[in-house]
């Protein structure tokens, strides 16, 4: 009875021992599956670290992008309002073109109108001037008569004093 108790016990002996070590085995297991998810996770902490930088300067950047949209858009409303005062200008620039215009045209007519009285008044001294020219010789011949008998008056007179 004790033999076969002592077998008993060495049997449950042996199946503790073959137990502990199948549990030190586990717990091995256990260990390194912590060390893996130990550095897993510290891994994951290290890229949580590059994304919050990353965010981070991303934020800033759009931050800047905002900064850069707004003095845009208030160069973009100047611009805006340069190109409506040039509208402006540009409608009183060609209105005034426009009364250049008709005053143009105006005074082309007058100019057509005085050249033809040009012409007109060019004929009128033309025949003037030959009605007048056969009068002028005749009054220049007359003139002449009467300056000679004046002439000769006067040395007549210049003649007699010396």
């Amino acid at each position: 009875d004790l033999t076969s108790e002592n077998q008993n016990l060495r049997s449950q002996y042996r199946l503790l021992e073959t137990t502990q070590q199948e549990q030190e085995r586990e717990q091995d297991d256990l260990r390194k599956e912590m060390a893996a998810l130990l550095q897993q996770h510290e891994a994951r902490d290290k890229r949580r670290g590059k994304v919050a930088k990353e965010l981070k300067r991303v934020e800033e950047e759009n931050e800047r992008l905002q900064e850069t949209s707004k003095d845009t858009q208030k160069q973009i409303a100047q611009l805006q309002d340069t190109v409506r005062k040039g509208n402006l200008r540009i409608g009183s620039l060609e209105k005034h073109l426009k009364q250049l215009k008709a005053e143009k045209e105006a005074l082309v007519k007058t100019n057509d109108k005085l050249e033809g009285d040009l012409v007109q008044v060019s004929s009128e001294k033309a025949r003037l001037l030959r009605s007048i020219g056969g009068t002028a010789q005749s009054d220049a011949a007359r003139l002449i008569d009467h300056l000679q008998e004046k002439v000769d008056e006067l040395e007549t007179a210049a003649a007699r004093r010396s």
